[in-house]
């Protein structure tokens, strides 16, 4: 490392023997040598916390300042990142996100937006939400909120929703490049209450077919398909076509309760693993709408 300052330049070599690189083995040190002054700082596993440690010190000898939370996300993401495809890691503000998401709504907005080449591109608008109101639409492009320049700034997904969303009746000014419009479009928006609803789609397909498709697993997904369910079978249908295409997932207890519905008594609907926790079986009770006014199970 190489540190200036206006009278003098100081020169410091650090050698460090990374022997863990947060690896959890015994008996691995972790020495730091500093010419002009030499300081020596073991780490041994067994006897300390090897993340805590490794964080205090690039706190103290790392040359610039550093985000110990990222660092320590950051750690937290490279120990599930090869245990397989279905373990990830959300930090608090991204999990506070999804779980909005799964409790049926959020206060924001109601848009839905894609990042395409550093700009915020209006996907849709939810229909009569607080963006709908005042004129916003699909294929608009965001540029500045309050103010802010949000577009070729590469703003993460978590930093526009930060943005956007808020307390319900909280004002928000956004400027947008519409298409054939030479100069910005403003609009003030009201933030409101956005309902989320997992089954957006439930129609008769055809003579006694029915058609519903399930976004995702909240905790109003069952509700949501009873009704939907229900509407169907007092127009006749005896058939079902459920759709689970693009389906993000979400609570096993909705998904559950929807299987819960369409399968007869006592069938094997999922079962979870742990190591230490063994097997957990989760069986139809065939108490669903489907299986007593359609099937008779």
């Amino acid at each position: 490392m190489k540190l200036e300052t206006n009278n003098t330049k100081l020169r410091v070599r650090s050698f460090l023997y990374w022997g863990i690189v947060i690896a959890l083995a015994i008996g691995i040190a972790v020495d730091i040598f500093l010419i002009k002054k030499s300081v020596t700082v073991r780490i041994t596993a067994g006897k300390y916390n090897e993340i805590n440690e490794v964080l205090q010190l690039i706190q103290t000898y790392y040359f610039d300042d550093v985000s110990t939370q990222e660092l320590k996300d950051e750690a937290i993401r490279g120990m599930l990142q090869n245990l397989d495809p279905h373990s990830s890691y959300m930090t608090r503000e991204e999990a506070e996100q999804a779980r909005s998401v799964m409790m049926g709504g959020f206060e924001g907005v109601g848009i839905q937006f894609n990042i395409l080449n550093d700009t915020l591109l209006v996907i849709a608008v939810t229909a009569g939400g607080p963006s709908e109101k005042v004129g916003v639409m699909a294929g608009d492009r965001i540029i500045n909120v309050d103010g802010e320049t949000i577009a070729g700034v590469n703003s993460s997904n978590t930093d526009i929703i930060k943005k956007l969303r808020g307390k319900k009746g909280t004002k928000v000014h956004i400027e947008i490049l519409r298409q054939g419009h030479e100069k910005l479009v403003s609009f003030d928006i009201i933030r409101d209450k956005i309902a989320v609803h997992s089954v957006n789609i439930a129609y008769e397909i055809a003579h006694q077919t029915g058609y519903i498709h399930i976004d995702n697993f909240t905790l109003t997904t069952k509700d949501e398909f009873h009704d939907a369910l229900k509407t169907l079978i007092d127009k006749g249908m005896t058939k079902l076509i459920l759709d689970l295409r693009g389906n993000s997932g979400g609570h096993l207890d909705a998904a559950i309760a929807v299987c819960n519905q369409l399968l007869p008594k006592d069938k094997l609907i999922v079962y979870t693993y742990g190591k230490s926790v063994g097997k957990q079986k989760y069986f139809s009770n065939s108490s669903g709408l489907f299986n007593r006014k359609v099937r008779n199970w």
